[in-house]
Parts: C-alpha cells; sequence; structure tokens
C-alpha cells in the first residue's frame, strides 16, 4: 500500500508579503475644486494563514499593516498607518479552467487608522475647519481584487491588485468617512521548511 502523503501546496502554508502601491482615484471630500488630489503612496506588510476550502472557495484570514497619505486645502494634510483584519477568498476552485499557477481572488476586511503626520495650519491649508489638538483615528472598510501567479517549484508568488479603503476624513470630521483606490503589486513568500522530496 502506497503511504506517501501528497505534497501540501504553497496556500497550504502561512504566508507573509510586502506591497506597494499607488493611488489613482479618490472621493471628492479629499480632492481640490478641480478634482486633482494629492495622494501618498501605500506600502505595507501583511500575514496571511492557510487557505481553507469552505464552501465553493478557498479562504484565508490576514492581518495587513500599511501606511496612506492624502492632502487637500479643505483637510490639510494626513499621513497615517492603516491595519486592517480581512479575508481573502481564492475563486480557484470555481475558476478550475484557467491556467493552473493563476488564481482569482477578493478579499474585505475592517481597517482601523491612526496619523502618524496631522498638519491643519490655516495658513498653508486656508480652507481647513481645524480642531486644535484633535487627533485623526477611527475604523473604515477595505475591500479589492487580485490576479496571483504562484509559483509551483519556489514558495514563492506574486499579486497584482486593486484595493479600496475607506478611512475617516481629517478633523474635526473622523465621523464621517472618505474614499481611495490603489493599484500595485505584492510579493508573497511562503512560510514552509524545504526539504528534498518533502511531502510536508
Amino acid at each position: 500500500m502506497n503511504t506517501k502523503r501528497q505534497k501540501k501546496s504553497n496556500q497550504q502554508y502561512y504566508q507573509v508579503s510586502v506591497l506597494s502601491a499607488l493611488p489613482i482615484m479618490s472621493s471628492i471630500s479629499i480632492q481640490e475644486e478641480d478634482g486633482s488630489s494629492k495622494l501618498a503612496p501605500n506600502l505595507g506588510v501583511s500575514l496571511q494563514l492557510p487557505y481553507y476550502p469552505i464552501g465553493a472557495l478557498d479562504i484565508s484570514p490576514g492581518l495587513r499593516f500599511m501606511t496612506y497619505g492624502f492632502e487637500a486645502s479643505s483637510q490639510g494634510k494626513v499621513h497615517a498607518f492603516n491595519l486592517a483584519a480581512f479575508s481573502t477568498f481564492d475563486f480557484k476552485p470555481v475558476f478550475y479552467f484557467i491556467p493552473e499557477p493563476i488564481h482569482l481572488s477578493a478579499d474585505f476586511g475592517l481597517n482601523y487608522n491612526t496619523a502618524y503626520d496631522l498638519d491643519q495650519n490655516v495658513s498653508t491649508y486656508p480652507k481647513v475647519d481645524a480642531a486644535n489638538g484633535a487627533t485623526y483615528s477611527g475604523v473604515g472598510l477595505h475591500a479589492g481584487i487580485s490576479a496571483d501567479y504562484w509559483m509551483s517549484e519556489l514558495p514563492l508568488a506574486f499579486r497584482l491588485f486593486f484595493n479600496g479603503n475607506i478611512v475617516p476624513q481629517a478633523p474635526p470630521f473622523t465621523e464621517q468617512s472618505t474614499f481611495f483606490g490603489s493599484i500595485g503589486m505584492s510579493a508573497i513568500v511562503v512560510l514552509k521548511r524545504h526539504h528534498q522530496n518533502d511531502s510536508k
């Protein structure tokens, strides 16, 4: 009897990734009157658990730590950290007919945001309704779609994605939300030990 265990796929291990993204769109609340906007690039890292089959999809929960920023004459300048708890839904079991290394996914989650640089100087941002001594923090939402390429012989994957983030506006309007959307790339490292002829 053959007792050799089937080799695990890369998606059955923990993964860490680094991401870089460029915001390409935003809501009117952080735009100027001419429709222009100043949005900072996004840099971050994430940790994901192995994918688990649930219903028709494979699902992986994860955490993401990311930077973002915006600047507008009606908001001032905000540079902030974003911590998101999310789940990635891999449609590969449904779209089984696409090439084996390619996976199409979507992710959804909640985020918490806090500023590391907040500037609401009215001489620089004349349309700001500044709240003296206010701080920037609050919760929001995250959603995204991605196309992944998982390498079969190496513990690596690459992801092209579009992410949308709902985050608080600058003080004193932190109870209201604004939005920005980014396109970017992630490099994923699969956390597994290498052994020759390993089936684990």
